[in-house]
C-alpha cells in the first residue's frame, strides 16, 4: 500500500487521495480528474472509539464522471483505540472481508466498495464505500425496531451466511476469521468484560436511578446473570466446548458478530444492506440471532408473535440452504438462541469503552442529563471544504445512553422469557456435551415451541 496516496488520517482526505482511491478501485478511468471535494464528518469527536466516518462530495473536472458522493471510514489515531483494534482484529477482519467473495457467495447485500486499503500490524485502514445515508440506518433502527419485512430479509440473509459454513468453518471458512474461545481477540474481550462487570452493573444502577431505565430493572437475578455469564459460563465454554466438525457437540457457523439494527440500512420495504464486518468470527448460530433480537424486538413480552415469525424465517431459510432438520431441529436452534444472550451480555459490557468519553463530560453533580461538549471546527485546505457544525452534544449523549439502556432492557426481558440463566447452569453441569433435549426443552418459551410439541415426551 502506498501510504502517501491513501487517506489513513482525517487530514489525508484530499483531492489527490480520493482520486487515487477511485482510480485504484477501478471506479473511475485513469484520465478522469477530481477537481475538488467537500467533507462532512459523520462520527462524533467525543464518542467514537472504533471508526471515524465522513461523507465526501466529489466534483470532477469537465468531461469527467464517477461517484458524486462516497462514505469514508478510517480508524482513530489515538493509542488506546489502535491497541484495541490490534488486539480484537477489527481492521484485519474488515479489510479481509471486503477483499473476499463471502458477500456475493451468500447473496449478502452490502454497499458498493470503491476502495479498501490496510497496512497489516499498524491499524492504518481506509474504506471508501457507496454513500447510502439516504436510507434509514443507524440507531433509529434499534430505537424503533426494524419493520417486519426488513427483519425477515435480514435474518434470511444471515441464514444464507450461516448455512454456507454450518459446521464447516474450520474446513472452508476464512483463515482470517476469529475462532471463538481459541484466539487472542476473544480472550482479550472476555478478560476486559470480567474486569469491568462490576463497573458495568454500577453504571446500569446509576442509569436506573436517573430515569433512563424503569426502576426495578436491575434485580438480583439480572445482576447475577451478567456476573455468571462472563465469570462462569463463557469461561466454561472457553475451556470445554468443541465444534462438531472437530468431534464435539457444538454447532458452529461464521457469525457476523454484531448483527444489530445499527449495522443495517433499510432499502425499501423488503431489503436490508448489512455493514460493519469487523467482528466476523466462528461461533454458535444462536449468537447472531440473539444480538438481532436484543436490538430489534422493542417489547419482547408483547411481541412474541413477531419473535417467532423472525425465527421461523431464519430457520426455514437455513433448511432451504441444505442444513438437515433432523440433525438441527427447531428446539435445538431455540436453545442456542437462549445461550446466545450470554454473548449479548459480553458485548454490552464491552460497550463501556464508549462510556469514559461521556463520564469525562459530566457536570459537577454527575447529572447524565446535562452532559455537553462543543465540537471543534475543521479547517479547509487544498481545494477541500471541511465543514463541521459546532453544537451542544447533550442530545447526542442522551441518545447514546437511551439506545444503550434500551438494548439492556430488551436483553433483560429476553433473558427472563427464555430462562437463559437456567440454560447456563444446565450447560455447565453437562460439561463439554450439549445438554440433552429432554433436559432443556422445559426451559424454552412455550410460545416458541412448534405446535403440538410435547416437551415431556419429545413427540409431536
Amino acid at each position: 500500500v502506498d501510504q502517501q496516496s491513501i487517506p489513513f488520517k482525517e487530514e489525508d482526505i484530499t483531492v489527490a487521495t480520493i482520486q487515487h482511491c477511485l482510480r485504484k478501485g477501478g471506479k473511475v478511468p485513469l484520465d478522469v480528474k477530481v477537481q475538488r471535494i467537500s467533507i462532512r464528518r459523520l462520527s462524533s469527536h467525543s464518542f467514537e472509539t472504533r471508526a471515524q466516518t465522513y461523507c465526501v462530495n466529489i466534483f470532477y473536472a469537465k468531461g469527467g464522471s464517477g461517484p458524486s458522493q462516497v462514505f469514508v471510514k478510517l480508524f482513530p489515531q489515538n493509542f488506546s483505540s489502535r491497541l484495541r483494534a490490534r488486539m480484537r482484529g477489527w481492521s484485519f477482519t474488515e479489510a479481509n472481508f471486503y477483499a473476499s467473495k463471502i458477500a456475493s457467495s451468500c447473496s449478502l447485500l452490502t454497499a458498493n466498495v470503491y476502495f479498501c486499503g490496510y497496512i497489516p500490524g499498524r491499524q492504518s485502514f481506509c474504506l471508501v464505500l457507496e454513500m447510502l445515508g439516504h436510507l434509514p440506518h443507524g440507531s433509529p433502527n434499534e430505537v424503533r425496531g426494524i419493520p417486519m419485512p426488513n427483519s425477515i430479509a435480514a435474518v434470511r440473509s444471515l441464514a444464507r451466511l450461516h448455512a454456507q459454513y454450518f459446521n464447516g468453518v474450520q474446513a472452508k471458512g476464512p483463515r482470517w476469521g476469529g475462532r471463538v474461545y481459541h484466539s487472542t481477540r476473544f480472550q482479550a474481550n472476555l478478560k476486559v468484560a470480567q474486569l469491568n462487570v462490576d463497573r458495568f452493573l454500577g453504571l446500569l444502577k446509576d442509569f436506573e436511578k436517573d430515569g433512563f431505565m424503569p426502576f426495578g430493572t436491575m434485580t438480583t437475578d439480572i445482576v447475577n446473570f451478567y456476573r455468571r455469564a462472563v465469570k462462569a459460563y463463557l469461561c466454561h465454554a472457553t475451556a470445554r466446548q468443541t465444534p462438531k466438525e472437530l468431534g464435539g457437540e457444538h454447532n458452529m457457523v461464521l457469525n457476523h458478530g454484531d448483527f444489530r439494527g445499527g449495522n443495517m440500512l433499510l432499502q425499501g420495504e423488503s431489503k436490508v444492506i448489512v455493514c460493519d464486518f469487523q467482528r466476523i468470527h466462528e461461533n454458535s448460530p444462536g449468537v447472531d440471532i440473539a444480538v438481532f433480537l436484543c436490538s430489534n424486538i422493542t417489547d419482547p413480552e408483547s411481541q412474541l408473535v413477531k419473535t417467532r415469525e423472525i425465527l421461523s424465517a431464519y430457520y426455514d431459510e437455513l433448511m432451504a440452504r441444505g442444513v438437515d432438520s433432523v440433525d438441527y431441529p427447531w428446539h435445538r436452534m431455540l436453545a442456542e438462541v437462549s445461550l446466545g444472550f450470554t454473548f449479548e451480555a459480553l458485548f454490552q459490557i464491552l460497550c463501556l469503552e464508549n462510556m469514559p468519553n461521556l463520564t469525562q463530560e459530566a457536570d459537577g453533580n454527575g447529572d447524565v442529563a446535562n452532559w455537553a461538549v462543543a465540537r471543534d471546527p475543521l479547517t479547509a485546505t487544498n481545494n477541500t471544504e471541511r465543514t463541521s457544525t459546532e453544537h451542544d452534544l447533550t442530545f447526542e449523549a442522551e441518545n447514546i445512553i437511551c439506545l444503550f439502556t434500551a438494548r439492556v432492557r430488551r436483553t433483560v426481558a429476553l433473558v427472563r422469557a427464555w430462562n437463559t440463566s437456567k440454560f447456563m447452569e444446565l450447560a455447565m453441569e453437562t460439561g463439554s456435551s450439549f445438554p440433552k433435549a429432554e433436559l432443556y426443552v422445559r426451559w424454552l418459551p412455550e410460545e416458541m415451541l412448534e405446535d403440538g410439541f410435547h416437551p415431556a415426551s419429545l413427540s409431536f
